[in-house]
């Protein structure tokens, strides 16, 4: 990447971070930041109409109490929103979720990106072993560091459930980085 097309992203990121601090007051500001960065990230302006529209698919969807409107639900909403279907994927990262519960996960915001992450990733395939091997991996990681290990992991877990690491391989990797 050159040194002008770092200067283009930068500005960009600046001003998305302008607009969704201006269109988004009442969410949690560093929030903004990462909502700029993904857009930028993806060479785009930010998209305040895509981002309301994916907020209100969650809300629609979703009940009163739900672990989706909790304090990842702009960073969804946001990620939703860089989708050509969002509608479409929301609905089946809710079956993921409801899946990874009932592998024995416990409903936390944190969850819903892991689910998300899984939707995203294994499109129209069997989502059951992804979920499992998620649990496997999050078990696994448990294990190995009980008190450093809690919700916010999930996501660790489903990104490597979803790439098909091994658990065995994945957790040893893991320790060695630990380690090192």
């Amino acid at each position: 990447m050159t040194d002008s097309s770092l200067r283009l992203k930068y500005g960009l990121f600046a001003e998305n971070c302008q607009i969704l601090r201006k269109n988004f007051r009442w969410d949690y500001s560093m929030m903004h930041c990462l909502g700029a960065l993904l857009y930028a990230n993806a060479g785009l302006p930010v998209d305040v109409e895509g981002i309301k529209d994916s907020k209100e698919i969650i809300k629609k969807i979703t009940g009163l109490f739900s672990s989706f409107k909790e304090t990842t639900f702009f960073a969804l909403a946001v990620l939703l929103s860089l989708e050509p279907d969002s509608e479409k994927l929301f609905g089946r990262t809710l079956k993921v979720y409801a899946e990874m519960k009932k592998a024995g996960f416990h409903p936390s915001p944190y969850l819903t990106l892991a689910a998300f992450s899984i939707a995203k990733q294994s499109g129209a395939k069997d989502i059951r072993p992804v979920t499992d091997r998620a649990k496997e991996l999050y078990d696994a990681m448990r294990k190995e560091h009980r008190f450093l290990t809690s919700t916010d992991d999930y996501g660790y877990a489903a990104m490597l459930a979803a790439a098909e690491f091994p658990v065995n391989q994945a957790v040893r990797e893991m320790e060695d980085c630990y380690e090192y």
